[in-house]
């Protein structure tokens, strides 16, 4: 066990030695070279968005307005920071990307020092799965990590609930006729037997069109929860 924990320990060495080779790390506010938040930005938080409906953005709260119920199936959403902020930017792309080992400590201090517990109270948290295909090629799943770190500021489970049975390109690369949620009907399944009376927090790393998480809303409605909010780390 010891000859295999070396050899863990040696090939992650070498491999971040080879990621800061080829991707230096870089302040995602300062932009100094030497880690992704140096000493002298370790204390920033970015801006927190403000509350506001997801889909017309009226501003005074993270819940779907009435006028726009219609449109999602999806209570709210909740989205702590812009991702045109660049520093958010930034970290989201080390993180997912480049798979950088900083980057998720960094993230998990952020939801913490932003979440606010009296927003809402989820029973369960569960999140956005990418499909096999693309987990094995990424190495990780980050809105499975997202999950967890929120599920552990509200102190309750994290699990997956969804499956994603077809692999689908990013929804920025489509336009407007392409992201229409029935097309995405048959994208998830549950895997889980659901309980009816729970409310979920449904975790993915950026909300920009809300296809992907409508899709998955619907998906666990369908299964009998009953009422489905999104959140993500940042709203594109």
């Amino acid at each position: 066990m010891g000859v295999v924990n070396f050899l863990k320990s040696f090939l992650h060495n070498a491999r971040n030695t080879a990621l800061n080779a080829v991707f230096p790390r870089f302040c995602v506010f300062c932009e100094r070279e030497g880690s992704l938040v140096c000493g002298e930005c370790v204390d920033r938080i970015p801006v927190r968005v403000k509350p506001s409906c997801c889909i017309c953005h009226k501003i005074g709260s993270f819940s779907v307005c009435v006028e726009c119920k219609k449109e999602t199936p999806l209570a709210g959403v909740i989205s702590l920071f812009e991702y045109g902020d660049p520093a958010v930017r930034r970290l989201i792309e080390a993180w997912k990307y480049v798979s950088d080992a900083e980057a998720a400590p960094i993230i998990k201090k952020w939801i913490e020092s932003t979440i606010n517990k009296t927003w809402f109270f989820p029973e369960k948290v569960t999140y956005v799965p990418l499909h096999l295909n693309k987990k094995r090629a990424r190495g990780f799943d980050q809105a499975a990590q997202l999950s967890e770190c929120v599920a552990g500021v509200f102190g309750v489970s994290s699990d997956c609930l969804l499956e994603r049975k077809i692999n689908t390109d990013p929804q920025a690369q489509k336009d407007k006729t392409e992201r229409r949620v029935g097309d995405w009907g048959k994208i998830f399944r549950a895997c889980l037997p659901l309980e009816c009376d729970k409310k979920i927090f449904v975790c993915d790393d950026v909300y920009t069109t809300g296809t992907t998480l409508s899709a998955a809303a619907q998906k666990l409605i369908d299964s009998g929860i009953n009422e489905v909010w999104g959140f993500t780390l940042a709203r594109g």
